[in-house]
């Protein structure tokens, strides 16, 4: 058996090999087809000799070599064709030296048509050949034709996607459709005029409910109240007057306060607050104060005062890392006397030079700056 491999590429056949002898049906022909062929999955081969052809159809890539008859030349040429539809395309030939077989039969005699090749791939069951089959789903009324295939049917059921309002033309008459919206599908029925809505009715329990006094069966509406549920009142109105078995609160007047009567007026020292003195807390400005007058700070309290080019301060302390009334920034201590007019204010550096300033106001006139560390 010889292996006789074709490529073709742009409908032209080309081959390495060189000669067959004819009669014979167990050589094989090896196609390497190009992309153009993709959509013609039934090929037929044929052998075309002086006095006669023979044709064999195939899938794939492979197929028997087509018999060859009664030898009157030299060579024999093989070629490839294909129809699908409307498209037909077919391969250059590929021409072999062709040797006589011992053989006196004529190609008639054991050369089956092309027609006879197709049905025995029908009758065999090679389903593949077929580009247009049946979909895959749950069929009603099917008919089938002698070669197994359907000709005649319909979906029972149809489940559409999100928004579809109508079932596809293989939902058979009389199938089901279900209709999705919002996540929820509805029942329909097909008929010859279009989808009738399925109504689905609706009976009562077997076994009918009892809460309380009360039974629902489902042939009517049954109210419940707080009572059928057993609940007290105020676990529906929330009153605290509607509790039992409150607790009892006494009233009346105080008649004794950490051993006193009558009239009491109560001292630290009654809470045990003696040790705790009347004297004023230092206020901490709980934010920095941009661009101040340092003249405007007279009450007692501690502060911070940052000056810039967008923020300058006026009256400002001034040292190596403070320099001027935009570039400075200080921490102030102010202790002020105001009844008797006596200010006092101390400033820290904030920056690295660790300078402190400090300076007085009295009767109306601020004192200058002097440095107590540079």
């Amino acid at each position: 058996m010889a292996n006789i491999e074709i490529k073709v590429s742009n409908k032209t056949a080309s081959t390495n090999f060189n000669e067959v002898v004819s009669f014979n049906n167990c050589d094989r022909l090896k196609f390497t087809f190009d992309g153009e062929w993709a959509q013609f999955p039934v090929r037929i081969a044929v052998a075309v000799w002086a006095d006669g052809c023979s044709e064999q159809t195939f899938s794939g890539t492979e197929c028997t070599f087509p018999m060859i008859g009664e030898n009157r030349s030299d060579f024999v040429l093989i070629g490839v064709f294909a129809v699908s539809g409307e498209k037909r395309i077919a391969s250059t030939f590929v021409r072999l030296k062709c040797h006589e077989g011992a053989h006196s039969v004529r190609s008639e005699a054991f050369s089956p048509t092309v027609q006879e090749q197709i049905l025995a791939l029908i009758n065999g069951h090679d389903w593949s050949i077929f580009e247009e089959k049946v979909a895959a789903g749950s069929y009603s009324a099917v008919e089938v034709n002698t070669c197994g295939q359907v000709i005649k049917g319909g979906k029972i059921v149809e489940f559409g996607s999100d928004g579809q309002s109508a079932p596809t033309e293989h939902l058979a008459e009389g199938g089901l459709f279900f209709q999705l919206s919002d996540g929820n599908f509805t029942p329909f029925v097909k008929t010859q005029s279009g989808l009738t809505k399925l109504q689905l009715s609706g009976g009562m329990l077997n076994n009918s409910l009892t809460v309380g006094n009360k039974q629902f069966n489902g042939s009517e509406p049954v109210s419940l109240t707080a009572d059928d549920l057993g609940l007290s009142a105020v676990a529906t109105s929330g009153d605290y007057n509607d509790l039992t078995n409150k607790p009892q609160i006494t009233t009346g007047q105080v008649t004794s306060v950490n051993g006193k009567t009558g009239d009491v007026a109560i001292s630290k020292e009654d809470l045990g607050l003696g040790a705790l003195t009347d004297a004023k807390q230092m206020p901490i400005a709980p934010y920095v104060v941009y661009g101040a007058d340092y003249n405007n700070h007279k009450t007692t309290g501690f502060v911070e005062i940052f000056g810039a080019e967008d923020y300058p301060t006026a009256n400002a302390p001034q040292s190596s890392s403070n320099p001027s009334q935009t570039n400075g920034d200080w921490y102030m201590l102010i202790l002020g006397h105001t009844a008797q007019n006596y200010i006092t204010q101390i400033a820290f550096s904030v920056r690295s030079d660790c300078a402190m300033r400090i300076r007085n106001y009295m009767n109306g006139i601020w004192s200058d700056w002097k440095a107590i560390y540079n």
